[in-house]
């Protein structure tokens, strides 16, 4: 079963939704991957389908997890919860647990 969607550049682009049946965006949500590793899974999951490189994308997907990975090194060096990024702010607060 697949997405039945109208393409739209904004709210349902084609790249992360065409033969699919989840979007990215609801899996970062849904997941609580928060920016690095969502921006990660982002590029992951559009590779070689926007026009770019698969190339670029999969470097795109690298960069931010090394990102993710030099804060999980400095947090644990630090003796802080690796899990809890001090760089990053959730946009939506998860309803999930509340």
């Amino acid at each position: 079963m697949t997405r039945e969607s109208k393409h739209d550049p904004v709210s349902n682009p084609s790249h992360y939704t065409e033969g699919r049946r989840i979007e990215t965006i609801e899996a970062i949500e849904d997941w609580d991957l928060g920016h690095h590793l969502g921006s990660a899974v982002k590029y992951i999951s559009r590779a070689g389908r926007k026009g770019d490189s698969m190339i670029e994308d999969l470097e795109k997907a690298v960069w931010y997890l090394n990102r993710r990975i030099e804060i999980e090194r400095r947090t644990s060096l630090e003796g802080r919860d690796g899990r809890n990024d001090p760089f990053e702010t959730p946009m939506f607060a998860s309803t999930r647990d509340q």
